[in-house]
C-alpha cells in the first residue's frame, strides 16, 4: 500500500497513526536489551532497565558513553526511517554526558550523532528536566513569577477578602504544577509562604503592617477558625503522596 497523498495536520487520525508508529520504535528499543545489544540504564536498586522515554512528541534516549553503543543505539531510527519515511531532527536534538565522560569521548560522539553538546537541557512544560538535590537556583523562576503578580495587584485597591481571594485562585496554584513531582527546597517553601503572609497583610518593600493572627492559625480549614490557605509544605506533601 502506497499512499499517495499524506494526512492533514489536524486530521483526527494522525494522533493514532503516530502513536502506533512510536510504538514500534518503541519496541526495537527494548529488543536491543533483550538481545543484549544495548546495557540498559537502572536507576537505584529496581531490577527493570530501561533505555528510552517518550514524551508526546519527544524521545529520551540513554545510553553508556562509547562509540559501539552509540551507533547500535541508532539503529533502530534508520529501520524506523526507512520504514515510515519520519526523520529524526538532528539539529533540534541535544546530548548531554555525565561529568565522567572524557572531553575526546563527548566530542567524538557529537561528531557521529551531529548532536551539539549541552550542559543544561532546558525546560519541558515549565519543569527544568536536570536540577540538582536541593538546588534553589532552579525554582527562582517560580518565585519571580508569583513576585511578579503581587507587584501587579499591589498597584490596585483590594480589601482583604480580595486579596485572600487572589491568594487561594492565582498565587497557590502556581506552585500547583511544580510541587506535584518534586520535594521543593526549605527556603522556597518559606519564601513563598512569606510572600502570601505578606501580601495577605499588604506589606510591601517600604511598609510593615501588623499581622493580627499567627500564620498557622491562618492555613487552618475554615471549619476550624482558619482562612483555608494552603501552606505550601503540606501541599508538596500532599502531592507526592499520591506516587507512593
Amino acid at each position: 500500500f502506497h499512499p499517495s497523498r499524506g494526512i492533514r495536520q489536524w486530521d483526527p487520525l494522525s494522533p493514532y497513526l503516530f502513536i502506533l508508529c512510536l510504538n514500534h520504535l518503541s519496541l526495537s528499543l527494548d529488543q536491543a536489551i533483550h538481545t543484549k545489544q544495548l546495557s540498559p540504564i537502572r536507576v537505584g536498586c529496581r531490577p527493570i532497565g530501561f533505555n528510552h522515554i517518550l514524551f508526546a512528541n519527544n524521545i529520551f534516549l540513554f545510553a553508556k558513553a562509547n562509540i559501539q553503543d552509540c551507533m547500535t543505539l541508532f539503529n533502530p531510527f534508520s529501520h524506523f526511517s526507512e520504514a515510515s519515511g519520519q526523520i529524526c531532527s538532528m539539529s533540534k536534538s541535544k546530548i548531554f554526558f555525565s561529568r565522567n565522560t572524557s572531553s575526546e569521548t563527548q566530542r567524538s560522539i557529537s561528531s557521529l550523532t551531529n548532536m551539539p553538546i549541552v550542559q543544561d537541557l532546558g525546560k519541558y512544560l515549565g519543569m527544568p528536566l536536570l536540577t540538582k538535590w536541593k538546588s534553589s537556583l532552579a525554582f527562582q523562576p517560580l518565585l519571580e513569577k508569583i513576585h511578579t503578580c503581587i507587584r501587579a495587584w499591589q498597584s490596585k485597591l483590594l480589601s482583604q477578602a480580595g486579596r485572600l481571594t487572589l491568594i487561594k485562585s492565582v498565587i497557590s496554584p502556581l506552585t500547583y504544577y511544580q510541587i506535584q513531582t518534586t520535594v521543593l527546597p526549605r527556603n522556597i517553601i518559606c519564601n513563598v509562604d512569606k510572600s502570601i503572609r505578606d501580601f495577605l497583610w499588604g506589606d510591601t518593600s517600604t511598609q510593615r503592617h501588623v499581622h493580627l493572627i499567627k500564620w498557622d492559625m491562618l492555613t487552618k480549614p475554615k471549619s476550624c477558625g482558619g482562612l483555608g490557605i494552603r501552606e505550601s509544605k503540606t501541599t508538596n506533601d500532599d502531592f507526592l503522596m499520591n506516587q507512593a
